[in-house]
């Protein structure tokens, strides 16, 4: 406790602790600015973890707080409106910090989806490609007739599926 009433005293000797502590978290900050445009995971990093810790020794001190203020007052609703208002405030740099946090997340998935978009649309261009050839061989056969047994395999994913223009009867039964 001494050594706390001596920094309010002598606050020159901890005045560059708490500037060089100021100039690390704003370098992440500016670094994590800086990787969420350019999508860069590692840079975002530092961030959330300073974040993280940051978060961890704010609750570690409210909680200190709330318990001198308990042993020190009489005033129960004095107690019950501060640890409420705390409560919520960390709650929500709590809910600030995940949604910070899975900005890496969403970046991965951002790329699961422009790989599936890409490899759908070259599955369209060899599909497409294999079509022309597939028919340009077999245009003068009776291949029609017979299109499910002389289909090669990977053109018969839709089988079941039956073009408007042939007709199934339905039993009624």
């Amino acid at each position: 406790m001494k050594e706390i009433l001596n920094t309010f005293k002598e606050p020159e000797k901890y005045c560059g602790y708490i500037i060089a502590a100021l100039a690390v978290y704003i370098f992440t900050c500016v670094l994590f600015i800086y990787g969420a445009y350019t999508l860069n995971n590692i840079l975002l990093a530092p961030y959330i973890l300073l974040e993280c810790l940051r978060l961890i020794a704010l609750t570690t001190l409210v909680i200190t707080v709330l318990l001198i203020l308990k042993q020190n007052t009489m005033d129960i609703g004095l107690l019950i409106g501060v640890s409420v208002a705390a409560g919520f405030t960390l709650l929500g740099l709590f809910y600030l910090w995940v949604c910070t946090a899975n900005l890496p997340i969403l970046k991965k998935e951002m790329e699961q989806d422009e790989q599936m978009f890409l490899i759908d649309a070259l599955k369209g261009l060899v599909g497409q490609a294999n079509d022309r050839y597939y028919w340009s061989i077999h245009r003068n056969t009776q291949f029609q007739n017979n299109v499910v047994d002389t289909m090669p395999y990977y053109r018969q994913k839709n089988v079941f599926v039956v073009p408007r223009k042939w007709m199934i009867p339905v039993s009624e039964t």
